[in-house]
């Protein structure tokens, strides 16, 4: 029923599998924070800075003496301090998403032929994806001619500073 691999490949799959769980462990513990504090809502506690009210309601695949060590040390002043830190961060992150919504490249390649009457280059199909609503090179005038897309490039770093 399972697959188990032989011996000597543990040591590099278990490698593996610590580097891709690190990227996800925080946001795992995020959500599990979040969670508990809606739970403590629910039921009338007042949920502020104090980690300590959500100790009644930890999610059941973390053991209580685990819970109760989380808890202490998200109610640290260096935690908070951090944790303020990162969400700060995270709400001025501008880039890394693509803006195209649920218009995969294909479509977009095809609207911009048909409205320009030519292909889309590369770079200005990754333009397109990646820079601020209002600011993409196609947003202005989808019916614009050619000449003003491929002035795009030499307009100056206006469009490069809202590049990733």
């Amino acid at each position: 029923m399972y697959y188990q691999w032989e011996d000597k490949n543990h040591a590099q799959i278990h490698r593996c599998w610590e580097k891709c769980i690190a990227g996800k462990f925080p946001t795992l513990l995020r959500n599990v924070r979040n969670e508990a504090k809606a739970k403590a809502k629910e039921q009338g506690k007042n949920v502020g800075d104090d980690m300590t009210d959500v100790i009644d309601f930890k999610p059941t695949w973390i053991r209580s003496e685990i819970w109760k060590q989380m808890l202490d040390h998200w109610n640290t002043p260096k935690w908070k301090a951090k944790s303020l830190r990162n969400k700060d961060i995270r709400s001025r992150a501008t880039g890394g998403k693509h803006t195209l919504g649920s218009q995969s490249y294909v479509t977009l390649k095809r609207k911009a032929k048909r409205k320009l009457g030519r292909e889309l280059t590369v770079r200005e199909a990754w333009k397109q994806a990646h820079c601020r609503k209002g600011s993409r090179p196609l947003d202005k005038d989808l019916s614009c001619s050619s000449s003003l897309l491929l002035d795009v490039d030499s307009a100056g770093d206006a469009q490069e500073e809202n590049l990733v």
